[in-house]
C-alpha cells in the first residue's frame, strides 16, 4: 500500500474511533438525564440547565445540576476528542497534498519520457516499415525468380507408371506430337528433358507420379495447354491425362485463393482464365479486367453497375440514378466529386451532381461503337473521393432495327453457260445489315421466274443461285432478276439487287478452291509485303476457261481491308499492304473468288486471326490527385488514383507498377487498371515540403518494355510547430536615464512552419518576478518584437526586471512558446556623492573641529563619511583637500576620507583652520560635493578665541557679506516705497480725503483688506515684520521671523465698506525692528 493509500485509511480509522466515542458519551449523558428528569415531570424542560428551584433564595448562586455537569464534561471531551482529530485530519490532509504533488510531478515525467520516448520510436518505426516492405519485396522477387525458372514447365498427372520408359523426353514428344497434332506445332517445339517426381519409386498400388516436362520455348508451354483445354479428355489407355503449369507451392496457393470467386463468375457468364503468377483475368465488356486476389475481385463485382439502354436516344435522356444506386447522398455528390472516368465512354455520358442522375449526353451508335460484336457495351468508372471509391457502372447498348440490308452493288452481274445441267449453284452477292440478332438479315427472296430458284451456301449467309430447268441461248440469251434481302426486324427493312443473266457458250467446269475456309495466324509486327496466305483454285476446263483470276468479293467488309491487304491476281498470294494493329482489330474475315475465262466463279473465305506483340508501352494516367496533401495525414491516406492501361493483350498487356525510390509512399491496386498512392508514415513539411513521384510500368511482355509518370506531391503545412526563440533565457541591458519610447530590445523567434502558421504575435507577461506590473514599464511591437521602454529607468530604484516572452503563431489552434528576458538596468553618474559626516545644511556654517595642540603625526583628527548612490567604478569615492594654503598641517586620505596631522603643531598654528573638502565619485564626468570644515588647534576655545579675534579682524572684508546687506536693504526700502505709492493711490480713486491726521506710532500699517489679495502673494502676511541677523561669519547670516503682536488696535485699521467708501483713518508709521 501507498503512503498515501496508509494515511486516508488512519484518517478513517481515526474518525470511526472518535465518532463511536462521542456517541456513546452522547448517549450516557442521554439516559441519564431521562432518568433523573423523569419522576418530576411528565414533560421534559426546555431549558433543563437554567431550571432554578422557586424556594431558592435568589441573591444565593445556583446550585449545579449533577446531570448538567455529566453533559458538559461529555461535550469537553468530545471537544478535546474532536480538537485532536481536527489536528490529525489536517496532518493528514498535508501529508495526501504532498503526495497528489509527488504523484502529479511523477506524472508529468512520465509523460515528459512517454513523449520522448515517442519522438524516438516514431523514426524506427518507419524505418521497421520501411525495412518489412524491402523484405516483402525481396520474398517476392525471389519467388518470382523461382517461377520463372519455372515458366518453360508443364506438369503432367495421370500418365501410367513406367510407359516412358527410358527416353522420356522422346515418349513425351511423340505422344504429345499425336494427341494434338503436329500441324498445331510450328515451329517444331523441343523437350529439354522430363523426370517424375518425386524421382524415388512408390509402393506398387500407388497412384502414377507427376511427370514435369521442360519445353524449350515458353510459347510452346503455353500452346500445349491450350491445346490440352480445348481437347478436354486426353487419355493414355483408361487413364485421365491432366496438364497444369508448374509453380512452386506458395504460388499454387496463391492461384488458389481464387476458388471462391470463380463460380460466381460463371453464374455472371464472365468469362475467366488465371495468369502468370497468380492473377485472374476477366473478360468483361469487350475489355480484360486483372486481379490480383479475390478480394478485389469480390469488392469490384460488389461495385458493379448494370444498366441497358437503347441505341440513338436523345441527348439528356435519363439511364438511371446512379447516385441512387451507388447509396450515394445527394448532398455528398458534390463534396465527394462524383464523376465518371474513361477513355471512350465519358463522352457519351454525364452524372447531374444535383439529381444524382445518369444522362446521355451524345447520340449512341452501337453500330459505329462495337460494329457486328455483340454484346455491345460502354463502360466507365464512377470515381467519388473522401473515401476513395471506384465503381464499375456497365451499360448494354441494345440494337433497334435502324438499318437496313445494303448490297454492296446494287447489279449483281452473271454469266451462265448454256449447257449447264438443272441443279447447278451460282454463288450471289450477299447483302449486309449493320444490325444484329433478330435485325439482321434473316432471309433472302428472288422475283418469280420459270428457271431459276434461290437457297443459301451451308454455314453462310451467302445466297446462291441454282438453275431449275435447263437455258437455250438461241432462245433467250439475257435474264434480269430481282434480289431482296430481308431482315427480322420491327418493322421489316428490306434491300434489293438488280441479277443480270448473260447465257454464254460452253464452259462446264467452274473454279474449286482447295479449302472452302482458310485460317492464318500473323503477327501484328508483320513486314510489309509479306505474304499471309495463298489460295488456290482449280479448274477442269481448258484454254481461256481454265484461267483463274483471284480478287477480293466486292462486299462492304472486304473494302474495308483492301488498304490493309492485297490479292495477287494470278497466283492468289494475299499480302500485307498497309500497318496492322492488333489492338484496332483482333481478327480479318474476307472473301476471295476465283473466275475463270467463261467467266464462272467460285468463293472462299479466309480468316487472318492476329496475334498480338508487345509493341505498346504502357501509359499511366492521372485519374485523381490530393496535391497538396496536409503534413498530418495519417498513414494509409489516398494521395491519387493512377490508371495504367497497355493496349497489347495477354501478358503484354499486364502491366506492374511500383514507385521508385525510398519515399513514405505505396502502390495499392484497386482492380486491374486502377492503382491508389497512399501514405505509409508521417510527412514532415519542415524536413520535406514536396515530393517527386516517379511511378514505372512496367508490361510483363517480351520484351519488357515500360514508362514512366512524374507526379509533383507539394505538402501543405499545418500548425505543428510552435514558435522557436534563439535561446530560452534573453539578456538585456538598459541605461538608466533612457528617453521613454526608445527601443532597447529586440525579441526575435522564428516558426518552422510556413504562411499564417509562421506569422508571429509577441507580447510581454503583465507581472515581473516580485509579481509587479511591467506594462508601465515596457512595451512590445506585437509584429517586429522590438521592446520599447515606457518610462526613464533608475538603477538606484531598479536595478533589473525579469519578464517573460510570449511569441503566438496564427495558426488553429495557436502554438506559443515563451522565453525569460532579464532587463539589466546600467547604471549611470547621474548622483552626486553624499556627504554623511561632517554633516551641514545647505548654506549652513562650517563646522568646528578641536583638535588638541598636542597631537602627534599622524594622529586621526576626524573621518569624513561620503556614500554614492550609483554603483560600480560611479560610486568608487576619493577624498581632497581645496582651498587650502600651504604650509598646511592636515593630510586627508584619498580613499578613506581619513583627515590626519602632518606634523607637530606650532605656536602659531594655534587659530582656525578653514578646511573646504572634496568627494568625487569616478564616473564620467565625475560628480563631486563639498563640505566645510573649520579646525581649531588649541587645548581648550579659551586658549583660541584671542587670535580667533585677531583672525577676522586681520582677515580681508567679506564682500559677499556686503552684497547681501547692500541688497537686503535696498529691497526693504523698495517694499516700503510700493506699499505707500499704493495706499496713497487707493485713497485718491475713492473721494477727496480730508487731511491724514498724525500717524500711529504703532507697528502696524492701515490697509485696506481689499488690498491684501493684491500684496499678500508670498508665504508671509503684511503684519510680520522683518529682523535681519548678520553674523560675523557670512554663513552664519539668517532671516528670523519676529512673532506678529496679536493685540492689533481695531481703530488704527482702515474700515472699509463693500462700495469701498469709508471714513479714513490715521495710518500708522511702518517701523524697522532693530
Amino acid at each position: 500500500m501507498t503512503k498515501h493509500g496508509q494515511n486516508k485509511g488512519n484518517f478513517a480509522a481515526k474518525l470511526g474511533k472518535y465518532a463511536h466515542q462521542a456517541k456513546d458519551r452522547a448517549a450516557s449523558a442521554s439516559s441519564q438525564t431521562d432518568h433523573v428528569a423523569a419522576p418530576e415531570s411528565p414533560r421534559p424542560s426546555p431549558c433543563p440547565l437554567t431550571v432554578e428551584s422557586p424556594t431558592a433564595d435568589p441573591s444565593s448562586p445556583p446550585s449545579p445540576d449533577p446531570m448538567s455537569a455529566q453533559i458538559l464534561a461529555a461535550i469537553q471531551d468530545s471537544k478535546a476528542a474532536l480538537t485532536v482529530l481536527i489536528e490529525e485530519v489536517k496532518v493528514d490532509v498535508s501529508l495526501l497534498r504532498q503526495d497528489v504533488q509527488a504523484t502529479r510531478q511523477r506524472v508529468r515525467e512520465l509523460e515528459d519520457r512517454v513523449s520522448a520516448v515517442e519522438d524516438h520510436t516514431r523514426p524506427l518505426a518507419d524505418e521497421i516499415a520501411s525495412l518489412r516492405q524491402q523484405l516483402q519485396a525481396q520474398q517476392a522477387r525471389a519467388e518470382d525468380l523461382e517461377n520463372r525458372s519455372r515458366r518453360q514447365n508443364v506438369r503432367l498427372i495421370g500418365i501410367p507408371e513406367g510407359s516412358e520408359g527410358r527416353d522420356p523426353e522422346t515418349y513425351l514428344y511423340n505422344w504429345l506430337r499425336e494427341t494434338f497434332g503436329a500441324s498445331n506445332f510450328s515451329p517444331v517445339f523441343t523437350v529439354e528433358r522430363a523426370h517424375r517426381i518425386p524421382t524415388r519409386p512408390l509402393p506398387p498400388g500407388s497412384r502414377p507420379r507427376p511427370m514435369i516436362i521442360r519445353l524449350l520455348n515458353a510459347k510452346d508451354r503455353d500452346t500445349i495447354l491450350r491445346l490440352a483445354r480445348n481437347k478436354e479428355d486426353i487419355r493414355i489407355g483408361n487413364s485421365n491425362i491432366m496438364f497444369f503449369p508448374d509453380y512452386s507451392t506458395e504460388l499454387q496457393k496463391k492461384r488458389a485463393t481464387f476458388q471462391a470467386v470463380k463460380p460466381r463468375l460463371r453464374s455472371l457468364n464472365l468469362p475467366y482464365s488465371m495468369m502468370y503468377p497468380a492473377r485472374l483475368r476477366v473478360q468483361h465488356a469487350g475489355t480484360t479486367k486483372f486481379f490480383d486476389n479475390p478480394v478485389d475481385v469480390t469488392e469490384w463485382l460488389d461495385h458493379r453497375l448494370h444498366y441497358s439502354i437503347d441505341e440513338e436516344l436523345r441527348k439528356d435522356s435519363v439511364v438511371a440514378n446512379i447516385a441512387k444506386d451507388l447509396g450515394l447522398d445527394i448532398k455528398d455528390l458534390s463534396p465527394r466529386r462524383l464523376r465518371i472516368v474513361s477513355r471512350v465512354s465519358e463522352k457519351y455520358f454525364s452524372v447531374n451532381l444535383g439529381n444524382g442522375n445518369l444522362y446521355v449526353k451524345e447520340r449512341i451508335d452501337r453500330e459505329r461503337l462495337c460494329q457486328k460484336s455483340s454484346p455491345c457495351f460502354l463502360t466507365f468508372d464512377a470515381v467519388v473521393e473522401n473515401p476513395l471509391n471506384i465503381f464499375t457502372v456497365q451499360i448494354e447498348i441494345k440494337d433497334i432495327n435502324d438499318n437496313p440490308p445494303i448490297f454492296f452493288h446494287e447489279i449483281i452481274n452473271l454469266e451462265i453457260i448454256e449447257p449447264a445441267p438443272p441443279g447447278t449453284h451460282f454463288a450471289l452477292q450477299n447483302a449486309e445489315d449493320p444490325d444484329i440478332g433478330t435485325h439482321d438479315i434473316q432471309s433472302y427472296s428472288l422475283s418469280d421466274n420459270p428457271y431459276f430458284g434461290l437457297k443459301e451456301k451451308v454455314g453462310t449467309k451467302i445466297p446462291e443461285l441454282v438453275l431449275e430447268k435447263s437455258l437455250d441461248r438461241e432462245s433467250q440469251n439475257f435474264y434480269e432478276l430481282s434480289l431482296t434481302a430481308t431482315d427480322g426486324g420491327k418493322p421489316v427493312r428490306t434491300g434489293t439487287a438488280l441479277i443480270r443473266i448473260s447465257v454464254t457458250d460452253v464452259n462446264d467446269n467452274p473454279p474449286i478452291f482447295s479449302k472452302e475456309v482458310y485460317k492464318v495466324s500473323i503477327s501484328e509486327n508483320m513486314l510489309l509485303n509479306s505474304t499471309v496466305i495463298k489460295v488456290n483454285a482449280t479448274d477442269k476446263d481448258e484454254g481461256s476457261n481454265a484461267q483463274i483470276t483471284y480478287s477480293f468479293s466486292k462486299t462492304s467488309e472486304n473494302s474495308l481491308h483492301e488498304n490493309l491487304f492485297s490479292i495477287h491476281p494470278e497466283n492468289g498470294e494475299i499480302k500485307i499492304k498497309g500497318k496492322i494493329n492488333f489492338e484496332l482489330k483482333k481478327h480479318y474475315e474476307m472473301l476471295v473468288q476465283a473466275k475463270d475465262g467463261g467467266g464462272l466463279v467460285a468463293h472462299c473465305k479466309v480468316l487472318i486471326e492476329i496475334t498480338d506483340e508487345n509493341d505498346n508501352v504502357p501509359e499511366i494516367s492521372i485519374t485523381s490527385i490530393s496535391s497538396p496533401i496536409l503534413e498530418d495525414s495519417a498513414p494509409g491516406t489516398v494521395i491519387a488514383l493512377i490508371e495504367v492501361h497497355d493496349q497489347d493483350s495477354g501478358e503484354n498487356g499486364e502491366v506492374d507498377c511500383m514507385i521508385l525510390g525510398t519515399q513514405p509512399f505505396q502502390l495499392i491496386s484497386s482492380s486491374s487498371r486502377y492503382y491508389r498512392i497512399v501514405t505509409t508514415k508521417h510527412l514532415d513539411r519542415e524536413k520535406v515540403p514536396w515530393y517527386n513521384i516517379t511511378i514505372i510500368a512496367t508490361d510483363r511482355g517480351l520484351p519488357q518494355l515500360s514508362s514512366r509518370k512524374f507526379i509533383r506531391l507539394d505538402i501543405s503545412d499545418v500548425n505543428d510547430n510552435p514558435p522557436v526563440f534563439i535561446k530560452s533565457t534573453l539578456v538585456a541591458y538598459v541605461p538608466e536615464n533612457n528617453l521613454p519610447g526608445a527601443s532597447i530590445y529586440r525579441i526575435h523567434a522564428s516558426d518552422l512552419d510556413t504562411g499564417d502558421n509562421a506569422k508571429l504575435i509577441y507580447s510581454i507577461s503583465n507581472k515581473n518576478k516580485e509579481d509587479s506590473p511591467v506594462s508601465p514599464y515596457f512595451s512590445i511591437n506585437i509584429e517586429t518584437g522590438v521592446l520599447y521602454a515606457q518610462r526613464s529607468f533608475d538603477y538606484e530604484q531598479q536595478k533589473d526586471f525579469q519578464i517573460q516572452i510570449t511569441a503566438k503563431d496564427n495558426g488553429i489552434p495557436p502554438l506559443t512558446s515563451t522565453a525569460n528576458l532579464s532587463i539589466h538596468i546600467i547604471d549611470q553618474n547621474d548622483n552626486a556623492p553624499k556627504i554623511l559626516y561632517p554633516f551641514t545644511e545647505s548654506g549652513g556654517p562650517a563646522l568646528f573641529e578641536m583638535v588638541p595642540i598636542g597631537s602627534g603625526v599622524d594622529s586621526l583628527i576626524t573621518k569624513v563619511i561620503a556614500v554614492d548612490s550609483d554603483s560600480g567604478h560611479n560610486s568608487w569615492l576619493s577624498y581632497h583637500f581645496i582651498q587650502i594654503q600651504e604650509p598646511f598641517p592636515f593630510t586627508i586620505n584619498q580613499h578613506t576620507g581619513e583627515i590626519r596631522t602632518s606634523r607637530v603643531f606650532q605656536e602659531k598654528d594655534i587659530l582656525k583652520h578653514k578646511v573646504v573638502i572634496m568627494v568625487k565619485d569616478n564616473g564620467d564626468p565625475s560628480l563631486s560635493a563639498t563640505v566645510i570644515l573649520s579646525l581649531v588647534v588649541a587645548d581648550h576655545f579659551q586658549q583660541a578665541f584671542p587670535k580667533l579675534i585677531n583672525q577676522v579682524n586681520e582677515e580681508s572684508p567679506s564682500y559677499i557679506q556686503m552684497y547681501l546687506v547692500i541688497a537686503l536693504a535696498l529691497i526693504s526700502s523698495l517694499f516700503i516705497l510700493t506699499v505707500i505709492l499704493v495706499i496713497i493711490l487707493k485713497c485718491k480713486d475713492s473721494k477727496p480725503p480730508p487731511d491724514f491726521g498724525p500717524l500711529s506710532t504703532n507697528l502696524y500699517s492701515q490697509v485696506d483688506p481689499r488690498m491684501l489679495s493684491k500684496f499678500n502673494s508670498g508665504t508671509l502676511s503684511l503684519p510680520y515684520p522683518y529682523n535681519i541677523c548678520v553674523a560675523l561669519d557670512s554663513s552664519e547670516s539668517d532671516f528670523t521671523l519676529v512673532k506678529p503682536n496679536q493685540n492689533v488696535p481695531v481703530d488704527n485699521l482702515i474700515d472699509a465698506d463693500e462700495s469701498g467708501l469709508g471714513n479714513l483713518k490715521d495710518m500708522p508709521a511702518i517701523n524697522a525692528v532693530p
